[in-house]
């Protein structure tokens, strides 16, 4: 094993680690009477996950490429790539849909949350947190 004395490793870069959501003009996303915090797990863009999301793309891209397949690529594309990632990074949430139920930990609610422009702000939250490596300590 490879350690290195007096520095910390990024010991929860696969578990995750609890990003509490925040409104766009910075307050706590909150619901209920209670108040309960909304709440997405991420793991780090570290984790196995997101490099073997991250690895698929480019695997793909350079199967093609070693084709002679010609893949333009446009900005959607680079976008779907980048959210792609980011919901691999999904661990687990505490969201509540408009009719008070919970909404599903699923990719593909992942997908349309991270993809809608209107929460664009926790898009943004979420990549800066993957991006922290303290979040992962």
């Amino acid at each position: 094993m490879f350690e290195i004395q007096g520095v910390k490793p990024l010991s929860k870069y696969n578990e995750g680690s609890k990003m509490l959501i925040r409104n766009p003009d910075n307050t706590p996303a909150v619901v209920g009477e209670d108040k309960t915090q909304l709440y997405i797990v991420l793991r780090s863009r570290f984790s196995d996950a997101a490099k073997a999301a991250q690895w698929g793309v480019q695997d793909e891209r350079m199967k093609a490429a070693n084709r002679g397949v010609r893949q333009d690529l446009n900005s959607a594309m680079l976008f779907q790539d980048q959210t792609d990632s980011l919901v691999a990074c999904v661990v687990g949430w505490n969201l509540i849909g408009a009719d008070g139920q919970p909404i599903d930990c699923t990719r593909d609610n992942a997908d349309k949350l991270f993809s809608n422009p209107l929460y664009a702000h926790i898009r943004e939250q979420a990549q800066e947190f993957v991006n922290t490596n303290a979040n992962f300590t």
